[in-house]
């Protein structure tokens, strides 16, 4: 029996191969998939108010993170508490560690279980066909930068489903800010909407991540470029569209200059193109969607934009 995991794999190099030039937009007659905005207000920059679920039969996808178009300057990635809830909500307790899966001389990839954590039970991770550790909250991911002794980290999946991305750091800079994230899986929607993850397995071959989902299916993530440009994820899709989202946008948005993101791009069903302020986006049929800022961030100042595309 041919092995799914080559087969997808293929797919996804294809992918890479032939997407050198392809087109920031969608394309009419395409696969479209349903973005609703079920965003709410808040005073309070740590929490993920920004909440955009994409509905379909969504057989791929692409999440790519670049830099913001404005001028960084000064950057704060500090946390800012200011108005937020003094109760975080019921925590779980865990024997906190770090475990490190893999060190090649380019990538680097460690398993983090934390001291406390919002769901009772982690997933499983490892890379290839080494040790397993169990009770794992999020699995982080670095790559060396071209030409540079620097291993900046890019990437973050947690065992709830959200992907962090960002590029790597501009020339003179050491690190940006994480700020937005995508859930990938099948998505529970909610105030805090979540794919749990079973088992995560990182092959290092081909730079992809398997991933077993606790409600069934799974999907693999390629990670196909990380630069100091711009991060890109194909997301292969194995798991049940047909009843919840396939992925949700979130984000933070106090005010246009407290925000890891205050507009949308989009291009709808037809092909056209269209861009609103983050709250008040209209949702609908589309193909692309890219979360972005035009005035400069107080807050998580050089956090990237995020496009996401479907293929």
């Amino acid at each position: 029996m041919l092995d799914l995991r080559v087969v997808v794999f293929a797919a996804a190099l294809l992918f890479q191969v032939g997407c050198t030039g392809c087109s920031d937009g969608g394309e009419a007659g395409g696969p479209t998939a349903l973005a609703e905005n079920r965003s709410a207000t808040t005073l309070c920059a740590e929490q993920d108010n920004v909440n955009i679920p994409l509905s379909g039969r969504a057989r791929s996808f692409v999440v790519e993170a670049t830099h913001p178009t404005y001028p960084v300057g000064t950057d704060n990635c500090a946390p800012d508490f200011t108005n937020c809830p003094d109760d975080p909500g019921p925590m779980y307790s865990f024997t906190p560690h770090v475990y490190k899966l893999l060190d090649d001389g380019e990538t680097v990839v460690e398993a983090v279980r934390e001291a406390s954590w919002w769901r009772p039970r982690g997933m499983r991770a490892r890379v290839d066909g080494g040790q397993e550790e169990s009770e794992i909250h999020y699995v982080r991911v670095y790559r060396r930068i071209a030409g540079a002794n620097e291993w900046p980290q890019f990437l973050v999946l947690y065992m709830d489903g959200n992907m962090r991305l960002i590029p790597q750091p501009p020339v003179g800079r050491t690190s940006v800010c994480f700020g937005s994230s995508v859930i990938i899986g099948p998505t529970t929607v909610g105030d805090r909407p979540l794919a749990e993850i079973a088992s995560l397995t990182y092959r290092s071959s081909s730079k992809t991540v398997e991933i077993s989902y606790r409600e069934g299916g799974s999907a693999i993530l390629a990670l196909q470029q990380v630069d100091r440009q711009r991060a890109r994820v194909a997301v292969t899709v194995n798991y049940p569209t047909d009843v919840k989202p396939f992925a949700t946008f979130r984000s933070m948005f106090v005010a246009d200059e407290n925000a890891d993101v205050n507009r949308v791009s989009w291009t709808d069903a037809d092909g056209a193109q269209h861009e609103a302020p983050i709250m008040e986006f209209p949702g609908g049929e589309g193909t692309m969607w890219l979360c972005h800022r035009t005035t400069r961030s107080r807050h998580n100042t050089s956090a990237p934009d995020i496009r996401i595309r479907l293929l």
